[in-house]
């Protein structure tokens, strides 16, 4: 679990996003930083569907095949392991837009939050509420953004408003889809009012989205028609 999450939190702290900062002066920087990023977070998902594989032998080949079956052998003890399982998995996909194999894992990383919230959906916090603010749009069924913001007030209210990444998510889920300019920068303002040493053990998530909240700032005019 130490692995699956370290890998996801380098790749995405410290490959993509100061290669997404300058993307405009090094495009072939931001597609390198892509490819490696997406190398990292395969290795994440590989390190959590290894010990699950431990803990459910079989695990590993039937999430594949046939995801319900093979999630339903999990318990409350792996909602920790689904979540930085998934999270790398989905990070990987985001990466590679051009790979329609991987593109068609979809389904069974966004089945693995689904269950994580079956098992303890308050779990880290509201972390897999936070998730969801994101994965909701990736459903086929209607109501999407609903169910988004209601996952945002859950992740809100379960970490006590000292966390900026609800705000972040929502605000490029959501506002951006609904050329919200108005809702986006009140948004990103709120996210940026939150103390970084309101929660010590969270400085380092807390930082990253800080400044992930300051440079979406910097680039409303490209977001918003």
């Amino acid at each position: 679990r130490a692995l699956a999450s370290g890998f996801t939190q380098y790749s995405m702290v410290y490959v993509l996003h100061p290669a997404e900062k300058d993307k405009d002066q090094d495009l072939e920087g931001y597609r390198n930083a892509q490819a490696r990023s997406a190398k990292l977070f395969i290795r994440a998902r590989d390190y959590g569907l290894r010990t699950l594989e431990i803990r459910h032998p079989g695990f590993s080949e039937l999430v594949l095949s046939a995801p319900e079956q093979a999630l339903a052998l999990l318990t409350q003890e792996d909602v920790p392991l689904l979540y930085w399982t998934a999270t790398p998995w989905l990070g990987a996909i985001s990466v590679s837009k051009e790979d329609m194999a991987r593109i068609g894992e979809v389904p069974i990383a966004v089945a693995m939050f689904d269950r994580a919230l079956e098992l303890d959906a308050d779990w880290d916090r509201g972390s897999i509420h936070d998730m969801l603010i994101a994965i909701e749009p990736l459903r086929p069924e209607p109501g999407w953004e609903e169910r988004s913001r209601a996952h945002f007030d859950r992740a809100v209210e379960l970490c006590e408003g000292t966390r900026l990444s609800p705000y972040v998510t929502l605000a490029t889920t959501v506002s951006v889809t609904n050329q919200d300019r108005e809702e986006f920068e009140a948004l990103l303002q709120k996210a940026l009012a939150i103390p970084l040493e309101a929660t010590p053990s969270e400085l380092t998530a807390n930082t990253f989205y800080r400044e992930r909240a300051e440079l979406l700032l910097s680039q409303i005019d490209d977001l918003f028609i």
